[in-house]
């Protein structure tokens, strides 16, 4: 981001509205000022009203609450997911392969990351489990846990996510896909196992019927 662009997207952070002066920095060339302000309003982050002055818009409101306080740069987040542990009649917790990076080909739960169209946590989790296994939702689709899952390889950072997880009692055939694999304890310790799905078991496990948060720090 050009330095000032930067300075005025720094002005506009901390204050409900600006004039036009309020944003210029020092030594500046009003010219230059000038290009790089319109240029921002090109591009839909400050809008100017005629009487107040300027102010972020909904879109840079967005861009700068991703942003570090005092640097304006992208930060590093966790991806917010929704995870399920589906169970069926005799309490073996349906897996299935992770189809791409990182830690591809690892047994995880059905999950997915939300959308902010999901409208919320729950829809995210009932579209998802249409999308990964055609299973509709019934009333026994609950909010277990929040978990907190940071990721290293070898001590070297990979990933992190919140995930929202939820709990759905099914039976087995309602399940068509013929690439997932039903599991009990055993089971799962003879499998590679995508970063927290052995603790999230357990965390489910040990805590029914209460909601729960829980934070991992795993080497996987």
């Amino acid at each position: 981001m050009h330095h000032i662009q930067h300075y005025i997207l720094t002005v506009l952070s901390v204050t409900k509205w600006a004039r036009f002066s309020d944003m210029r920095p020092p030594k500046v060339d009003s010219n230059a000022y000038s290009y790089h302000l319109k240029l921002l309003q090109r591009q839909k982050l400050i809008e100017k009203h005629a009487d107040k002055g300027y102010r972020l818009s909904p879109l840079g409101l967005a861009m700068v609450d991703r942003m570090s306080n005092t640097e304006l740069q992208l930060r590093v987040q966790p991806k917010i997911i929704t995870m399920c542990v589906l169970q069926d009649e005799n309490e073996r917790v349906l897996l299935l392969a992770k189809s791409k990076q990182p830690f591809f080909g690892a047994w995880t739960f059905a999950s997915g990351k939300l959308h902010l169209e999901d409208g919320g946590a729950r829809a995210a989790m009932i579209r998802e489990l249409k999308e990964r296994v055609a299973v509709a939702p019934n009333p026994t689709l609950t909010h277990a846990a929040d978990v907190y899952i940071s990721a290293a390889i070898n001590g070297q950072f990979v990933s992190t996510v919140l995930a929202h997880v939820f709990t759905l009692k099914i039976k087995a055939n309602e399940v068509t896909r013929s690439d997932v694999l039903w599991t009990n304890d055993q089971d799962r310790r003879a499998l590679q196992l995508a970063p927290g799905v052995k603790e999230v078991c357990e965390l489910v496990d040990q805590h029914r019927g209460a909601f729960v948060f829980s934070e991992y720090h795993i080497d996987w």
